[in-house]
């Protein structure tokens, strides 16, 4: 299976990065100031080796949260093209209804299931980067 990098965007990031067997996940905080985020945002990804990055949709985010999920979404998709990386993006619906059984599942929901293989996630944006990847993994 390929290196696949899986992100929940936002000031607050999930990831869970699949390489040689293993999965690491967590959250990266960024800065406030959107410019200060997309930079390191930008720098973050430059450190990360994937062969594929999947990313959850936008859906529904309100004004300055649209902006936001918008402009990493556009970082996102620079470094993935410069570096020759795969990238492809999963509604959170299908996510919801891949993890729970139901893709209207809330943010306490989606924690609560993925606690369940990885008892030790509290923060919603992990969860949710786990979500697209055991979503991704049982696809392939």
């Amino acid at each position: 299976m390929n290196r696949i990098l899986c992100l929940d965007l936002g000031t607050t990031t999930g990831f869970a990065f699949h390489s040689e067997g293993d999965v690491s996940h967590g959250i990266k905080k960024f800065p406030k100031d959107l410019g200060e985020r997309l930079h390191e945002f930008y720098d973050w990804l430059h450190t990360l080796r994937p062969d594929q990055v999947i990313y959850e949709k936008l859906f529904n985010a309100p004004g300055r949260s649209a902006l936001t999920l918008n402009a990493m979404t556009g970082v996102v998709i620079l470094v993935a093209t410069q570096r020759g990386w795969e990238i492809s993006s999963v509604s959170p619906m299908t996510i919801k209804k891949a993890v729970t059984g139901t893709g209207r599942a809330s943010k306490k929901d989606m924690v609560e299931y993925i606690q369940k293989r990885y008892p030790e996630v509290t923060d919603h944006n992990e969860a949710d980067a786990l979500g697209i990847w055991l979503w991704c993994s049982e696809a392939e």
